[in-house]
């Protein structure tokens, strides 16, 4: 991979409120600047957003019941449709997993159904939050999810943290490859992945890649990069 087709499968992510408009902006000039595929922001950045990224290749992603996808899918499907309105191209769903984990698969497919209906012709994603859910959860959700037309599936809203038991302490939750792995034993090509979940190194993002991720979202997605370019995975004619 060239500097180019890494830039293309980053998403540079801003998913607190206590910021100010310029760390929205700044992240939209780093995408422009860099090349990356999109940025991902709440619903009330979209409008700052479009003022920078109108009519560029960087697309906008916005944020659905973030972070725990506790709402009805009626709430959801009013989220959808006001952020397209404000000028949204993608759509990042946190679903409902608390159906998932109680075989309520009418409830899913249900959601599955209004959330594409929502969307429309515009990309639609959801967020599985692999770390909670089982193999065969993770892969009885992918599947229903591309057959009813999902887009892209989400690894993890990146958000939580675990105990860990040696130390004792709250570590928190990193994408793992093994989980690309299975999402892509069960969409096939027929959905993208998006990796998320504490990816602020490249030696994890690669890793990630090669196991068959499309996408990576990350608040670290300038460092990504600038740790690709600097670490000699591709010809710098201005490194020292």
């Amino acid at each position: 991979m060239d500097r180019k087709t890494v830039a293309s499968k980053l998403e540079n992510r801003v998913f607190d409120m206590d910021v100010h408009d310029t760390d929205v902006s700044n992240a939209c000039y780093e995408a422009l600047y860099h090349g990356f595929a999109s940025v991902q922001v709440f619903p009330v950045m979209v409008e700052e957003c479009r003022k920078i990224l109108g009519g560029s290749n960087v697309k906008i992603a916005v944020l659905i019941d973030y972070p725990h996808g506790g709402f009805p899918p009626e709430i959801k499907k009013m989220e959808i449709l006001d952020a397209k309105k404000r000028g949204a191209d993608i759509f990042n769903v946190c679903f409902t997993n608390r159906n998932v984990k109680d075989g309520k698969w009418d409830l899913v497919d249900r959601e599955l159904q209004i959330l594409r209906e929502a969307a429309g012709e515009s990309e639609l994603r959801i967020f599985l939050e692999t770390e909670y859910l089982t193999d065969e959860e993770i892969t009885k959700l992918c599947e229903r999810a591309v057959g009813r037309g999902i887009d892209t599936v989400i690894t993890s809203t990146g958000l939580y943290y675990k105990l860990d038991k040696e130390s004792g302490r709250e570590v928190p939750v990193r994408a793992e490859a093994r989980d690309v792995r299975l999402v892509r034993k069960a969409v096939g090509e027929r959905a993208k992945i998006m990796a998320q979940g504490f990816i602020d190194d490249w030696d994890l993002a690669k890793e990630i890649l090669e196991a068959g991720a499309d996408l990576i979202g990350s608040v670290k997605a300038v460092k990504l990069l600038e740790e690709f370019h600097w670490r000699g995975d591709e010809p710098c004619m201005t490194k020292k």
